[in-house]
């Protein structure tokens, strides 16, 4: 899955600018192709276009290919793309939708507001990317609403403090390993007594990371400080009882069981939840094994 993803952002990058120069073409991205308003499993560079026009009524140059550079494509009508008011003042109540980050980064979004199953109380969710700092940031970080790129300061918009994230993984991460380490500043250290340009670096190596989550959460100061609705689509209404099922990676979840029972379905592939997994993805039992290595988990 990952190298096809790769291959087709090739291939997107490799095409884009000639897509984007036909007539009614306005943006090229990635994603599952679309048969008969039903998403597939398979993934297509996806050409939006103002308006889904016959093809023999297109002059050949703007004609959208079935194919592009070996990967097939999907046409998708999304009408006029325009870029939205930017919601970067200061919100007191604050809403969904609205500027907001870490005291270190630029600006993001705070994406809606979640409940603390022990204390009931409401925290905010977003991205690690926006509240931890891409894993940099510390419990107890400043918040600010707005985000510092939009004037935001520590104290007079701190709206919240970071109250714990998912780390994210990536193909290359700072050493934490000592003798390697070591290793690189010894080397270094001959390097310069030699006179040499040449420096070593030790990092670690995961050509196989992959994040399923990107999220974070913060605990405000103040509950006042929350408004439970989303800017410009209104108050979010219901507040369902957490449930199990079971999460299939080639199957869509099926209606939730009552929570403690076991899901009445059987899912198409099924493997324990590997440990390297999220703590929260993780199965409490073992469904059937299955030789294609689905990611399996349960959600509540």
């Amino acid at each position: 899955m990952v190298s096809a993803y790769r291959g087709l952002l090739q291939a997107k990058n490799a095409h884009l600018h000639t897509l984007l120069r036909r007539k009614h073409v306005v943006g090229v991205g990635v994603g599952y192709k679309n048969r008969r308003g039903q998403f597939s499993d398979e993934l297509s560079l996806v050409v939006l276009v103002r308006e889904k026009i016959p093809p023999a009524a297109l002059p050949e140059e703007d004609l959208i290919p079935p194919e592009v550079g070996g990967v097939r494509t999907d046409v998708v009508k999304v009408g006029d793309l325009r870029a939205m008011n930017a919601h970067t003042q200061r919100y007191r109540p604050t809403p969904a939708g609205v500027s907001l980050g870490h005291y270190q980064v630029t600006a993001g979004t705070l994406g809606c507001l979640v409940y603390e199953r022990t204390s009931g109380e409401r925290l905010i969710l977003s991205n690690n990317h926006v509240l931890a700092n891409t894993n940099q940031a510390l419990a107890g970080d400043p918040i600010l609403q707005p985000a510092p790129a939009d004037g935001g300061q520590v104290g007079r918009d701190t709206l919240a403090y970071l109250e714990r994230f998912i780390p994210l993984r990536f193909t290359t991460e700072p050493a934490t390993c000592t003798l390697a380490m070591a290793y690189a500043a010894l080397g270094n250290r001959l390097a310069r007594w030699l006179g040499a340009s040449h420096r070593l670096q030790a990092y670690q190596l995961n050509p196989h990371a992959a994040n399923r989550v990107d999220a974070a959460l913060a605990r405000p100061i103040r509950q006042d400080d929350l408004l439970e609705d989303v800017l410009e689509l209104g108050s979010v209404s219901g507040r369902p009882e957490p449930s199990w099922a079971w999460l299939c990676s080639n199957q869509a979840a099926p209606a939730a069981s009552p929570r403690g029972q076991s899901p009445s379905w059987k899912p198409r592939c099924a493997l324990p939840m590997a440990k390297s997994a999220p703590r929260f993805l993780r199965g409490k039992s073992s469904p059937p094994p299955c030789p294609k290595g689905a990611i399996l988990g349960r959600y509540w």
